[in-house]
């Protein structure tokens, strides 16, 4: 009876360590980033100008975007999944989300092998997305882990939004010093500030915004939950004002709009005074913050319709082609990089590509293509293949190379990467769980149902990413442990 009490003694201290290291890894990973220019070895001289300036452009250049921004994200998912793998094997059971998650694995992973692809890039993904099988192992563990976490622990909830609360504060006060002009992240990334773009400590404006609108919207059930203390909830408005203001300062339109519209459903599915007038709170926010706080950098973009987002039907399209076009639909897909090189491999794709590039460059009404010429040999690498395209109003032509390589839609980059079944299973991942707690009495659970319908929205237009996916997948995973107890 003594060693039995002793080994659940143990079981349980592993399993807290484990859960504790998976807040861990939610907390940290918005800002484990790759400080090159702090660690490089490399530093100006003394009086050589010259020489300063070129030992500050070596260092910039040798800082990619992949290291700086995704590499330790992968990373960090991996040292958690190492020791997760072996605790998960001992905890999983066959239930509804664990086989999906599951499925979804295989599928990816027997897509990777069946790709024909090189090894490189099935184990880290296309060029500078580093979503491959390693990342995809990874997740799958983080995924799992949260889930069995959630059903043992009933403040997970609780204990994450406290972890991202903090993280979408910190994050608006980084995107609030960029946009004054004063980048803390691009002296220690590269040697110089980002002044083009608003960059977080995510790396990207669009991706930073979907990092923040469910922090937004789990503020507002927190602000609300009765149970909580008075100081919780005064910080639960404290983080819905300020990540409000974040995302309106990234201009991303998905997650502004998307946010406005969670709001409205949060007003009306909960029909309290304090929920409308803390939502009208949050919308005074989005709104009043690009007027008060001066923009000093030369990053603009418009909540209007820009050619960037005007190409994502033609992006949708291509995308269906490329699906339609895999070899093992709907089981299987094309591989990590399966749109690239669905493209690449048949060259009818190519006129489809050129839609996309018609709607992005702003080519005249009246041009038109006249023939499009391979410009390579069957000796060249895939991935290096160009294409000469000759046009009626500029008969030279001109080069243009496969570097369309996301749907900019969740579903469709799942579909052509693993199958239409991989799509499927992530639409009831994350749709499940909002129908289930879409009706409690809990605030904060009503938040995490609306915070997951805002995400599904946002993923019609974008598509998941190392910096933030782990972030959503973590919240989606908890909702499914709470509302699995529910049920």
């Amino acid at each position: 009876m003594s060693i039995h009490r002793q080994s659940n003694k143990r079981e349980d201290g592993t399993q807290g360590f484990m859960a504790a290291f998976w807040l861990l890894v939610v907390a940290l990973l918005p800002f484990f980033i790759y400080p090159a220019h702090l660690l490089s070895s490399t530093r100006p001289g003394g009086g050589d100008v010259s020489a300063a300036m070129q030992s500050l452009s070596a260092a910039t250049a040798s800082v990619t975007p992949e290291m700086a921004w995704i590499f330790p994200r992968v990373l960090l998912v991996l040292l958690f999944a190492v020791p997760g793998l072996l605790w998960v094997r001992r905890r999983f059971a066959p239930d509804l989300y664990s086989l999906l998650v599951t499925v979804y694995a295989l599928a990816f992973l027997l897509s990777a092998v069946l790709s024909h692809d090189q090894l490189q890039f099935i184990l880290l993904g296309g060029s500078g997305r580093m979503d491959g099988v390693l990342y995809a192992v990874g997740l799958t563990v983080f995924m799992l882990s949260g889930y069995y976490f959630s059903k043992d622990y009933p403040n997970m909830l609780q204990l994450f939004y406290l972890a991202v609360s903090i993280g979408g504060i910190a994050e608006t006060a980084v995107v609030t010093l960029q946009r004054l002009g004063h980048d803390p992240i691009g002296p220690i990334t590269r040697g110089q500030p980002y002044t083009d773009i608003i960059t977080g400590t995510v790396g990207n404006p669009g991706m930073l915004a979907g990092l923040l609108l469910p922090v937004t919207l789990l503020s507002l059930g927190a602000a609300l939950t009765p149970r909580f203390s008075v100081r919780m909830r005064n910080w639960a408005v404290a983080a819905m004002l300020i990540t409000a203001a974040g995302i309106a300062m990234t201009g991303n339109k998905s997650s502004f709009y998307g946010l406005i519209l969670m709001l409205v459903l949060y007003v009306l599915l909960e029909r309290t005074r304090p929920a409308f007038l803390l939502s009208v709170a949050a919308v005074a926010s989005l709104l009043v913050t690009p007027h008060i706080v001066p923009n000093r950098t030369s990053y603009s973009h418009p909540l209007t319709l820009t050619s960037s987002a005007a190409t994502r039907p033609a992006l949708w399209l291509l995308t269906l082609k490329a699906v339609a076009a895999t070899p093992g639909q709907p089981l299987l897909g094309a591989g990590p990089d399966g749109l690239r090189l669905t493209v690449l491999r048949h060259e009818k794709l190519v006129t489809e590509m050129m839609d996309v590039y018609r709607v992005a460059e702003r080519w005249p009404a009246e041009r038109r293509i006249e023939r499009i010429e391979p410009l390579y040999s069957a000796k060249d690498p895939i991935r290096s293949r160009a294409f000469v395209v000759i046009f009626s109003d500029n008969p030279s032509g001109q080069i243009y190379r496969v570097n369309v390589d996301k749907a900019h839609n969740m579903l469709l980059d799942r579909a052509v990467r693993s199958g239409v079944l991989a799509a499927l299973i992530w639409a009831i991942l994350y749709l499940v769980p909002v129908f289930r707690l879409i009706g409690s009495r809990n605030p904060l659970l009503k938040a995490a149902a609306v915070s997951l319908a805002g995400l599904f929205l946002y993923y019609l237009f974008w598509f998941p990413v190392p910096q933030v996916e782990p972030i959503h997948v973590a919240l989606v995973s908890i909702a499914w442990g709470i509302s699995g107890q529910r049920s």
